[in-house]
């Protein structure tokens, strides 16, 4: 996971922390198409829009007026968000959860050595922007460390 060894959860605000994960997702995401690793980089960015969601979620829950059993799984969290008038949000979440599914067969990176993660990225950038996780300083982030390359399978 990218924000291993990178943050202390147990010092921050619960909104925070999934707001932090989300960014230190991104770059991840980034990194990793870098470095061709799409199936890893499908998942880091799944879990980042997870977090994007939760850190909404938690942020607005006075007015999204839904219990916390309603928010437990990414889908559940992003039809809370795409109902509300609070974020416009135009997105596929069901393809991209098909996506996930198919990145995580262990043939993913060798199927598709062509991924186009530019098209994805573009997609899923806008949603980043709605739920106010976008835009950020890269800068404002922890370095990575040669721990968290590690983490991410990268030497």
């Amino acid at each position: 996971m990218p924000h291993f060894f990178l943050m202390n959860e147990s010092e921050m605000q619960e909104a925070d922390g999934a707001r932090q994960r989300a960014r230190l997702h991104i770059r991840a995401f980034q990194i990793l198409m870098e470095h061709k690793k799409y199936a890893h980089g499908i998942c880091t960015l799944f879990d980042g829009l997870h977090q994007a969601l939760n850190w909404f979620y938690l942020s607005h829950a006075s007015v999204l007026n839904v219990t916390e059993e309603d928010a437990r799984w990414p889908h559940e969290l992003f039809k809370i968000v795409e109902q509300s008038d609070i974020a416009d949000i135009n997105f596929d979440f069901e393809s991209f959860e098909n996506l996930l599914a198919r990145a995580l067969r262990s043939d993913f990176d060798k199927m598709n050595p062509d991924f186009d993660h530019d098209k994805l990225w573009a997609d899923i950038e806008k949603v980043f922007h709605a739920l106010e996780i976008l835009p950020f300083d890269l800068n404002s982030l922890p370095e990575v460390n040669e721990a968290t390359m590690k983490a991410m399978k990268i030497n």
